[in-house]
C-alpha cells in the first residue's frame, strides 16, 4: 500500500515540476495537471456553441436511424422473400448507418466531456482536420442519396394497389428525410471548417511569434509582430 502512495506522490511532484518549468518558459500549465489549481470556465458563448453542436449530433443520430428504418424495411422484405437486393436501397442503408453511428460517437464523446467540464475546450488542429474531412465525405454520400431517390420519387404519388401507393408515399417522405440529413451534415461540416480555419490561423501566428522571439527577445517584448 505504501508504495502506491509513494508512486502517486511521485507523479504529482513530477507534474508540478513540469508545470513550473513550463511557466518559466512562458507556457501556461494545464489546470488538470496541477493539484489544487481550478480551471477557468469557458466563455458563455463557447459553451452555448458546444451545446448547440451536441443537439445537432443528437438530431443526426435520430434522423440517421430514421433513414435506416425507412430503407431497411424494403431491404428486409426483399431478404425475407428471397428477392435480389436493390443496390440503391442498400447504399442508402449504409449511408444512414454511417451518419447515425458518427452522430452517436460525437454525441457520446461530447457528453463525456460535458460531464468532465471540458465540453467547450479548445480542440487540436489535427482532430478538427479529421472531423472536417469525414464531414465532407458524409456530405457527399448524403448528396448522392438525395439525388438518387429524389429523382425517383419527388413528384411521384403512385397508382394501382394500396400497397404500392403506400410504398411510394413512404419513399417520398424518405427523400425529405435524406434532405434533412444532408442539411445537418452540411451545417456540421461548415462549423468544423470555420473552427479548423481559426485553429490553423492561431497556430501559424504562434509560430511567427516564436520565431520573432527567438531572433530578438528584447525587441519582441517592446514591439510584437503585427496581429498581436
Amino acid at each position: 500500500m505504501w508504495w502506491l502512495l509513494a508512486n502517486e506522490g511521485l507523479k504529482i511532484g513530477r507534474k508540478v515540476y513540469k508545470n513550473r518549468q513550463a511557466k518559466k518558459n512562458g507556457f501556461v500549465p494545464d489546470p488538470a495537471d496541477v493539484p489544487g489549481m481550478v480551471a477557468q470556465k469557458p466563455p458563455a458563448k463557447a459553451s452555448f456553441k458546444a451545446y448547440v453542436e451536441l443537439i445537432l449530433y443528437f438530431l443526426e443520430l435520430v434522423f440517421g436511424l430514421t433513414v435506416i428504418g425507412l430503407y431497411g424495411r424494403d431491404v428486409h422484405a426483399a431478404r425475407k422473400h428471397g428477392d435480389p437486393q436493390n443496390a440503391k436501397w442498400v447504399y442508402a442503408l449504409v449511408v444512414g448507418s454511417l451518419g447515425a453511428s458518427t452522430g452517436l460517437v460525437y454525441l457520446g464523446y461530447g457528453m463525456i466531456m460535458a460531464k468532465l467540464g471540458r465540453l467547450a475546450r479548445e480542440r487540436k488542429v489535427v482532430v478538427s482536420m479529421v472531423k472536417l474531412g469525414w464531414g465532407g465525405v458524409l456530405v457527399i454520400l448524403w448528396m448522392v442519396v438525395f439525388g438518387v431517390f429524389g429523382g425517383l420519387y419527388i413528384g411521384v404519388y403512385g397508382e394501382g394497389k394500396d400497397q404500392d401507393v403506400g410504398k411510394t408515399t413512404r419513399m417520398r417522405h424518405a427523400v425529405w428525410v435524406d434532405l434533412v440529413n444532408l442539411v445537418f451534415w452540411i451545417g456540421t461540416t461548415v462549423v468544423e471548417g470555420l473552427r479548423f480555419w481559426r485553429l490553423r490561423g492561431g497556430r501559424e501566428r504562434g509560430k511567427d511569434q516564436e520565431m520573432f522571439d527567438t531572433k530578438d527577445p528584447e525587441a519582441a517584448q517592446k514591439n510584437p509582430p503585427p496581429g498581436y
